[in-house]
């Protein structure tokens, strides 16, 4: 609990170094997450076989052939995504809830609101996003948190690591209004052309 309160400060810290541009609330529109169940290791394999149980936070979902969590999306600006619903994460009384997701356009990252049973710990940074393919792959300091939560491995080894690979993100919309469906098709376009940016001004700077 100690580590996860630091780790919450420190994701406050940087998160009130970011500005947002006025978010616009919108109807309809979601981010659809499939899961990997390929790598290995992959995220939802080492959630099973350490006895965890991971499950939507309404209105969020989970199902299908493949299997995807979705999350309503409730504010889009230029920097930010907002969403509604979570993911919870349970394990025999241990409950961890992950809900409020933000999707950071200009670090390329996803953080959310974390809830230990009835207490809330904070926002923290959860997911990298590769600006190229969309994946999702879990922060040093989710896998730190995780593992400071669940009892993992048959030995006690940390089971969560940094870079562990979680799905890929789409964004689906629905019919109406047909202006906020064609500015969902551009938000991946939005995060290639930010993450096409970081690398030239990197290329740049070298």
């Amino acid at each position: 609990m100690v580590l996860l309160k630091k780790l919450a400060a420190s994701a406050a810290i940087a998160l009130s170094l970011v500005s947002p541009a006025m978010a616009v609330p919108i109807v309809g529109g979601s981010t659809v997450v499939t899961l990997d169940l390929a790598s290995d290791p992959n995220f939802v394999a080492v959630v099973g076989a350490n006895g965890i149980a991971p499950a939507a936070i309404a209105p969020g979902t989970l199902g299908g052939d493949p299997l995807a969590f979705s999350f309503p999306i409730t504010s889009v600006s230029d920097t930010n995504i907002l969403h509604t619903g979570g993911i919870s994460l349970t394990q025999g009384t241990t409950v961890l809830s992950l809900t409020e997701f933000d999707i950071d356009l200009v670090s390329l990252s996803l953080s959310g609101l974390v809830v230990l049973g009835d207490s809330v710990v904070g926002v923290l940074p959860l997911f990298d996003i590769d600006g190229a393919t969309l994946a999702l792959s879990l922060t040093s300091g989710a896998a730190d948190a995780l593992n400071s939560v669940f009892a993992t491995g048959a030995d006690g080894a940390p089971a969560f690591t940094g870079g562990l690979s979680v799905g890929t993100a789409t964004f689906a919309s629905v019919p109406e209004p047909a202006s906020f469906a064609m500015g969902l098709l551009g938000l991946a376009g939005m995060l290639l052309l930010r993450r096409s940016a970081s690398g030239l001004g990197a290329s740049a700077a070298a």
